[in-house]
């Protein structure tokens, strides 16, 4: 830790000296500590209590002609232990690197390149990580963008001619072709395709695609998306209540939610359904089912496990004061192959002051499990103190 302070601060020093003359250096993040309790996560009878806490600082430099680093380093995001082994990653460490990389404008077009985060949508593909490129291209209306993953770099092994680099590829990539167009009246569309190639004997490889859009229609604003994935690539992560599974058709998914506004209160309504084995993205859901919130438990962490889902939901918003808003979520899933979720829940946040804030989630699952085995109804509840910077 106290190599990091000084690099740190010799960051800051180099910032500081430097920073009129030829580039930028700031720093920002964000930091939280939490205590968290839950009975029956994963639908047993079990109970859980326990606090964690994070740090992250990002680092954004920017060069004089334009071209940037960004970075985030992670420090001690780990559940409290008592013991400062178990809160290390690495050797001996207990900070890693979050993301990092460079981006160098060439006209009209930019190049991005190193350890990045992965943002499609929240529904398909978010907050994840890749070492990629992307080269992007915008104007006021118009953003495209070409990404290009390495998923797997296999290096030359001699002794096992299966996996040799020299001989063959043995790498598996993804291309990635992402469409942001607005419209007029504040419509908005993204568009994403992607194509996995794998070169390895297991030979998992195929395409998938989501169409996204989201606009007013008068005082409602609306949202929706429609998913495909090839079937092909679905023995990665399809799931039933069996487990893995490789499924003989491609996979769907989809959703539409319209929302409005009443003086301090808003109002969601949303549903949605996948089928054969489409998984939605663990950032897209509630507070319960899906979302990845505090309190989500592991038997409804992901929208689209244990087989087909058709799920509805409202969510309740209300503004008390400029310090104190308040969240209520009502929300049901009927699911094939393990039976149906009711999801009632809620989360007061309260502004402590300019960049500090309490949170309070609290929720209850009533899962109602064909299978007598892992039908034990969730509880959770996480108090949360958090910072930005």
């Amino acid at each position: 830790m106290k190599k990091l302070i000084a690099a740190a601060a010799g960051l800051m020093l180099v910032g500081t000296m430097v920073g009129s003359a030829a580039a930028a250096v700031t720093f920002g993040g964000d930091a939280r500590v939490r205590w968290y309790y839950e009975e029956n996560g994963n639908g047993l009878d079990q109970k859980d209590e326990k606090f964690s806490s994070r740090v992250r600082v990002k680092v954004n430099a920017d060069a004089k002609g334009g071209a940037y680093a960004r970075a985030r380093i992670r420090m001690a995001d780990s559940t409290w232990d008592g013991t400062r082994q178990t809160r290390n990653r690495g050797a001996g460490s207990n900070s890693y690197v979050d993301y990092a990389y460079i981006g160098v404008p060439m006209g009209p077009v930019t190049f991005e390149g190193g350890l990045m985060p992965v943002n499609l949508t929240k529904f398909t593909l978010w907050d994840a990580r890749a070492d990629q490129f992307i080269l992007k291209w915008a104007n006021d209306m118009t953003n495209l963008e070409f990404w290009f993953q390495k998923n797997l770099e296999v290096e030359s092994r001699p002794a096992d001619p299966t996996f040799n680099d020299l001989a063959d590829d043995n790498d598996i990539n993804t291309y990635f072709l992402k469409w942001d167009q607005k419209f007029a009246g504040d419509w908005m569309t993204t568009v994403g395709l992607a194509y996995r190639q794998d070169e390895t004997p297991a030979d998992v490889e195929g395409a998938q695609f989501t169409v996204h859009f989201s606009g007013p229609a008068g005082p409602v604003a609306l949202a929706g998306e429609l998913a495909y994935v090839e079937s092909d690539l679905l023995g990665a992560g399809a799931s039933t209540a069996g487990g893995a599974v490789t499924a003989a058709d491609d996979a769907w998914g989809g959703y539409l939610q319209g929302g409005m506004n009443f003086g301090a209160t808003s109002a969601t309504i949303s549903g949605g359904f996948t089928q054969d084995g489409y998984l939605a993205d663990d950032d897209f859901g509630y507070i319960m089912i899906g979302g990845a919130s505090s309190i989500t438990p592991a038997v409804a962490s992901q929208i689209g496990l244990y087989g087909d889902w058709g799920w509805i939901a409202g969510d309740i918003g209300f503004k008390v004061s400029e310090q104190l808003s308040l969240r209520g979520v009502l929300a049901y899933a009927d699911i094939s192959d393990y039976g149906d979720l009711f999801e009632v829940s809620g989360s007061v946040k309260y502004a402590i002051s300019d960049g500090a804030s309490f949170t309070w989630d609290i929720g209850y699952l009533n899962n109602n499990a064909d299978a007598d085995v892992g039908d034990e109804n969730p509880f959770g509840t996480a108090l949360t103190f958090g910072i930005s910077y």
